[in-house]
């Protein structure tokens, strides 16, 4: 019900129904049980999502721990933590310390995945996604490409994550090579979102609110 909320964009309530589900957790599991990091990390996501970085970050590093406990730190749950944590360290434009989460969550996958798998295209669009916050767009229009490429070979065209990419693309060419390319890359996305989202979600909200931005810019 709280992921269901969460999608939903309602996150007051989504936070209220993770909590509920991590009291009744934490009474019935041992506190080393993965049961308690997924939901420390759902509760984590919607902070994260209402820019309540401090806290995100918090609660992504105690489910860390939680994995390590349960897995030992080679392992996929901690390379997902690994990422969420690198994710929240660029929006604070802790570039260097993202960096470091990307890589290491890179690593364990490169030990555990076959090389198409898709979340190559989730670390390469991360590493991406730092590079251009530092500015070093042609670094992060290269690992957006390498994205992309996994992706074709590993998702379905109208996947969300193919939507979030072209976005990624598409602001570099709007600083590269100007509107009309990005426009283009922009729509595309929206058509993926709307393939897969009610008009009325949030995410797909802001893509409209960025053509409709773009366009008033041209």
């Amino acid at each position: 019900m709280g992921l269901v909320a969460s999608q939903n964009g309602e996150d007051k309530n989504a936070l209220k129904l993770f909590h509920k589900s991590l009291f009744i957790r934490t009474g019935i599991l041992q506190p080393s049980d993965p049961s308690l990091a997924d939901t420390l990390g759902a509760i984590a996501r919607v902070h994260y999502i209402s820019c309540d970085f401090e806290r995100a970050l918090d609660l992504y590093q105690k489910a860390l721990v939680i994995f390590h406990q349960a897995f030992g730190e080679d392992d996929l749950t901690s390379a997902m933590t690994y990422t969420n944590i690198g994710v929240v360290s660029n929006a604070q434009t802790k570039y260097a310390e993202a960096l470091d989460f990307h890589w290491k969550a890179f690593e364990i996958r490169c030990r555990h995945l076959p090389p198409n798998h898709f979340r190559f295209g989730t670390s390469y669009n991360n590493l991406g996604e730092v590079y251009y916050g530092r500015g070093e767009y042609d670094e992060a229009l290269k690992y957006y490409k390498m994205a992309q490429e996994v992706y074709k070979k590993s998702l379905p065209s109208r996947h969300i994550d193919n939507a979030i990419l072209l976005v990624n693309i598409g602001r570099v060419h709007e600083l590269k090579t100007g509107l009309q390319e990005a426009l283009v890359l922009y729509k595309a996305a929206l058509a993926i979102c709307r393939a897969i989202w009610s008009t009325e979600n949030p995410h797909l909200l802001q893509i409209e609110r960025v053509i409709e931005n773009a366009e008033n810019d041209k």
